[in-house]
């Protein structure tokens, strides 16, 4: 058997491939996959939302120096973010799509104890981004509660 890049999901019309996805994120209950543009090639959630997303992850690679890989295996291409910031009104650190500004992932000071460090962590990687450097692996474990 051949590995493959492809991952093909049923659409209401045939099917999509998800091989040209820039960021995927993904949990056990939804999984949201990114094209270049920041568009959503696709929006799955629900019970399969799972074993695609463990599919993706098999399939397609990130984007290798230019992609903010999460604790659970999804992955943010610098391309798509707006914003990294800790929000005032709900105290969690949040990053954004460069797009709309909608939310992309959301790290919660009940599940992180320094997000003030996991901030600057995550502000002088896409800064150093700018200069040419590698988006380094994060070590989340260190930011935990």
């Amino acid at each position: 058997m051949t590995t493959s890049t492809s991952v093909f999901v049923k659409t209401n019309r045939g099917v999509k491939n998800l091989a040209l996805a820039k960021s995927v994120i993904g949990s056990d209950e939804r999984v949201v996959v990114l094209d270049s543009n920041c568009n959503v090639m696709h929006y799955q959630k629900g019970a399969a939302a799972e074993t695609l997303f463990e599919q993706i992850k098999k399939s397609i690679k990130p984007c290798e120096g230019a992609t903010l890989i999460l604790e659970n295996g999804s992955w943010i291409h610098v391309d798509s973010i707006s914003n990294v910031f800790i929000s005032e009104k709900s105290g969690s650190l949040l990053i954004t799509a460069n797009k709309d500004d909608n939310l992309l992932t959301m790290f919660a000071a009940d599940e992180f104890s320094d997000l003030e460090g996991l901030c600057d962590v995550l502000c002088d990687a896409l800064c150093d981004y700018n200069d040419g450097k590698a988006v380094p692996e994060i070590s989340w474990s260190e930011y935990k509660a």
